[in-house]
């Protein structure tokens, strides 16, 4: 299995004008309440993928913050292209997505998606709930799991935190 890590804070490509006009998030009192892949990540990231160094590597998981269908929650953040980048991995496509910034991002994964990517291991729905992805009512074939978390003041931004499944700090699921 691959693991590969993407930093969703990479706030380091943006100006204080992008983040006054809403890239990475939104903005709070001049903190950043979201996230922001730069193109160059991504870029990298498609880099990786279509190595395909004939490895031994028979699957992939990829950790974030944000779970990776979350491109409709922050508009500007180059979530929703990474979601069609490993979308296409996955199916062995080649095509491009336009980053936040305008730059555009070529791919071709004819014949390197070898190790697909099935597993999304993320933060902000920290509930322990695995769910696949969908996109337009359509399942990926990419499962999301939402990491658990012992802050119980802050565990998950969809469920009220009284609830019982926001409650589990621990156990076997």
């Amino acid at each position: 299995t691959r693991v590969i890590m993407l930093n969703t804070s990479d706030l380091y490509d943006l100006t204080a004008e992008e983040i006054s006009a809403g890239y990475g998030g939104q903005v709070n009192g001049g903190n950043i309440d979201g996230c922001f892949i730069s193109a160059t990540q991504l870029t990298w990231l498609v880099s990786l993928l279509a190595a395909n160094k004939g490895e031994s590597i028979t699957n992939t998981v990829l950790l974030t913050h944000p779970p990776l269908d979350w491109g409709t929650v922050f508009k500007q953040n180059n979530m929703a292209q990474l979601l069609e980048i490993v979308r296409d991995y996955n199916a062995g496509n080649s095509g491009s997505v336009t980053a936040a910034k305008g730059e555009t991002i070529s791919y071709n994964f004819s014949g390197k998606n070898t190790a697909p990517l099935y597993l999304n291991i993320h933060g902000h729905l920290h509930n322990l709930r695995d769910r696949e992805i969908t996109v337009d009512g359509s399942g990926t074939g990419i499962y999301a799991l939402g990491t658990p978390n012992a802050c119980l003041g802050r565990n998950s931004e969809i469920n009220d935190n009284g609830s019982s499944t926001v409650r589990n700090t621990f156990g076997d699921w």
